[in-house]
């Protein structure tokens, strides 16, 4: 059986925690948490630096690939368009022009009820 879902996650706080486990929800802190194999308790951040930049840092020893590259040092600047696979299923897409995010929300707006 195959499952295919569909996550829209507005950058709206500094800082996106992703992995399998947290404590306690720190402020302007979005967590996601992925119950699934290959994906670490602190998995990966996705974090908004202070020029609007949009960047991935990456925990040690967490599988994060970006367009089909491995990433191995541990932080990267995103751009729109940027595929993010988490562990080996977990697939992320990056939406940052204005067009991409109207497009995002209008796949969406049934699902966040708006």
């Amino acid at each position: 059986m195959f499952l295919s879902h569909r996550l829209y996650l507005p950058v709206d706080k500094t800082k996106i925690l992703i992995g399998s486990r947290f404590g306690s929800n720190a402020q302007n802190t979005r967590i996601v948490m992925f119950r699934v194999a290959g994906i670490l308790p602190a998995h990966c951040i996705i974090y908004l630096t202070g020029g609007d930049n949009l960047m991935l840092e990456v925990e040690r020893d967490a599988l994060v690939s970006v367009n089909g590259e491995r990433i191995l040092d541990n932080t990267r600047k995103l751009y729109d368009g940027d595929h993010i696979l988490l562990g080996q299923n977990i697939l992320l897409l990056v939406h940052m022009s204005e067009a991409s995010v109207r497009c995002a929300r209008s796949l969406f707006q049934p699902a966040l009820g708006k």
